[in-house]
């Protein structure tokens, strides 16, 4: 079994997450006249991140990525 089959899923799940944050920002944010950035905010709390990780197919299939070599 191929590692890239086992976590696609989770590549396209993110990839329209951003797509559609992408879109949402074009549609309505950037309109907005005092545009301002939030760099230094764009990250999760850690505890976001750890749910997010154990969400995705890549975590779930461990074992059996583990038992592939």
């Amino acid at each position: 079994m191929n590692v890239g089959i086992l976590v696609v899923s989770d590549f396209l799940k993110h990839a329209t997450e951003l797509e559609n944050k992408v879109i949402k920002f074009f549609e309505i944010e950037i309109q907005k006249p005092n545009l301002k950035t939030k760099r230094g905010y764009h990250r999760f709390e850690t505890a976001i991140y750890k749910q997010k990780m154990m969400d995705t197919d890549l975590k779930k299939n461990e074992l059996s990525i583990i038992n592939l070599k």
